[in-house]
């Protein structure tokens, strides 16, 4: 007598509902091409739904100044950006200032036999003006060698 074949149960999968988009391409535009051929190759590692879906994510938030789904895509970006809160003008600050933009030069640093230069001091042109009623712009309130606190000083003076 034969037996019968063991019939193993597939547990049914779970209905989800679902919702279809349909979108056009351009023929001929070079863009659309290449998203297309993005499309085309995540559709070969069956991830066509997912770079979608996730591309329309990334760019709605960064569109919203919201970092948050970036760095959950690509945490390796994260190490890029101040994690504290620090506004960009103290980021630049903190660049400029840990890194020696130019080496100051001092007589002792020179080469043997050579002499710095010394520019001779000469006075600034008065100007004699009737609108005492506008008001004075000063540019420089302050000097140093260093040429990064110089340029973070006029840029903070902007604000």
């Amino acid at each position: 007598m034969a037996r019968p074949k063991k019939q193993t149960k597939t547990p049914k999968k779970r209905y989800v509902p679902r919702q279809t988009r349909k979108f056009q391409l351009r023929h001929n535009h070079p863009i659309d091409t290449h998203v297309g051929e993005i499309l085309d190759y995540s559709r070969t590692q069956r991830r066509e739904v997912t770079v979608i879906r996730d591309g329309v994510r990334l760019l709605w938030a960064l569109e919203n100044n919201d970092l948050s789904v970036l760095f959950e895509l690509f945490p390796h970006y994260k190490n890029q950006f101040v994690p504290d809160g620090l506004s960009l003008m103290e980021q630049i600050q903190k660049l400029f200032l840990n890194s020696q933009v130019l080496p100051e030069a001092s007589p002792a640093k020179l080469g043997a036999g050579l002499k710095g230069l010394s520019a001779p001091g000469f006075a600034l042109p008065v100007f004699e003006d009737e609108d005492d009623d506008l008001p004075t712009l000063v540019t420089a309130k302050k000097t140093s060698s260093n040429i990064a606190r110089n340029f973070l000083g006029g840029i903070h003076d902007l604000q």
